[in-house]
């Protein structure tokens, strides 16, 4: 009985000097296979596993292993590597690696992914476009070689104009703006609203010719001329045959406005390639006005004006909504493509001014019922528009892009001037007429600059 209480008092003084040094947080206790073990605080070890030793030899710890520290020195536990990265991690250079991904973060620089405070985003620029010419409508032939076609309706030079752009994206934070650097979200995403203007002026065109080409007065009109008079019945061909001179012009102009609603489905901040999509209102107007000068050689009574004047005038303004899509490919930290396609079937009211009319401002009259020939036509019809936008997007700075690309429009069922003036001028029917299955594509370059802010 003395033995037992004897081992138990010794047992009880060793479990409470166990106790005292793990406050202590280290055990400076050696076992049998000679393993040094040391601290047994509440911090996370690394786990180790060792293989059995041969008999008879004691099993060595892996030299990496956790070690009492020396006297006088603190120990500092590990801190485990969270995978997310500061604002700081932004760099203002593009000295790493193409969208290396530095510290999980790899928007620095997305035209349409910006972090929290980037709300706004807004873009002016220049663009030049230009339109497919219409089939080829003569005007004028050598009456000496009634084969000899000389003169059509110009197409049109390129035009110059201005392309803006303004947007708002609403929300912020890791789970309501799926774009912010380093962020991982759910199902979340992030919607915003922009409006779009741009138009193209000064597509103009001109096309002439002289009797000097073919001949004194040798300048016919293609177009049957009866039936139609300006100062007395049927003598509108003492303008349009026999002429000296024939002048053609046309300008045309093109506006543009759209407001769409944005969407941008949660994504991984270093993938590459991201979208949103796009839905909303667009108003295109194509206007596509044509003059005809005719000079009439001799054969006019004295103090008769010697020009007359042939109008065609169509305004095609579409109304409607269009779906689309923002595509943009992350290159690297600063470079990434872009391609926007749209497309919307659209309400189109065409209104035309056809009119014929000396220099004096005498109007033209049909032989049969003394109607003047002036006309202001209008019409309704459905038309298919579809656009895209192909470019590059250049971040030079945190909140700067340079944006440069070309664009394409294609519209079909719209009225072309061309089409609008009749083979034969005294039908008066197809004066009042607005012809309505032309088609139209509208092309050139743009660039800008964009700021996010």
């Amino acid at each position: 009985m003395t033995a037992y209480r004897g081992w138990m008092s010794l047992m009880g003084v060793l479990c409470l000097s166990g106790t005292a040094l793990a406050e202590l947080n280290y055990v400076d206790v050696g076992d049998s296979s000679g393993v040094q073990l040391a601290r047994l605080d509440s911090s996370s070890q690394p786990q180790y596993s060792y293989n059995a030793a041969p008999a008879g030899q004691p099993i060595v710890a892996p030299v990496n292993s956790v070690r009492a520290p020396d006297a006088g020195t603190t120990s500092q536990p590990p801190v485990p590597n969270s995978g997310t990265a500061s604002s700081s991690d932004w760099k203002d250079s593009d000295s790493g690696s193409c969208n290396s991904c530095s510290g999980g973060c790899g928007c620095d620089c997305s035209p349409y992914c910006g972090c929290c405070n980037d709300h706004w985003y807004a873009y002016a620029g220049g663009l030049t476009m230009g339109r497919t010419g219409a089939n080829k409508t003569y005007t004028t032939y050598d009456q000496t070689n009634q084969a000899h076609q000389l003169l059509y309706f110009p197409p049109s030079d390129w035009g110059g104009g201005v392309d803006t752009r303004i947007g708002y994206w609403f929300g912020c934070g890791c789970c309501g703006d799926p774009c912010g650097c380093c962020n991982s979200c759910g199902a979340s995403g992030r919607a915003g609203i922009e409006v779009d203007y741009w138009g193209v002026w000064g597509m103009n065109g001109v096309a002439s010719i002289t009797d000097a080409a073919v001949g004194a007065n040798q300048l016919g009109t293609v177009q049957n001329d009866g039936f139609v008079g300006f100062l007395a019945p049927d003598d509108a061909s003492l303008w349009f045959d026999n002429a000296r001179a024939v002048k053609l012009l046309r300008n045309d102009e093109v506006n543009n406005v759209e407001v769409n609603f944005l969407y941008m489905p949660c994504c991984d901040a270093c993938n590459r390639f991201q979208m949103t999509a796009l839905a909303g209102f667009r108003y295109f107007q194509f206007r596509d006005d044509l003059t005809w000068d005719q000079f009439a050689g001799t054969g006019l009574p004295a103090g008769d004006p010697g020009e007359a004047i042939t109008v065609a005038n169509v305004s095609n303004n579409l109304f409607g909504f269009q779906i689309g899509a923002y595509m943009n490919y992350q290159i690297c930290n600063r470079w990434s493509f872009f391609a926007v396609p749209k497309v919307g079937i659209y309400g189109n009211h065409i209104s035309g001014f056809n009119s014929m009319f000396l220099s004096d401002g005498t109007q033209a009259k049909f032989d049969a019922n003394g109607d003047a020939l002036n006309f202001n036509n209008s019409a309704n019809t459905f038309s298919v528009l579809g656009s895209i936008d192909i470019g590059v997007n250049w971040c030079f700075s945190r909140n700067w892009s340079f944006v440069g690309g070309y664009r394409v429009v294609g519209v079909s069922g719209v009225a072309l001037a061309d089409n609008q003036i009749p083979q034969f001028f005294a039908d008066e029917a197809g004066w009042k007429t607005i012809k309505t299955n032309g088609d139209l594509i509208i092309d050139g370059a743009f660039a800008g600059l964009e700021c996010r802010f």
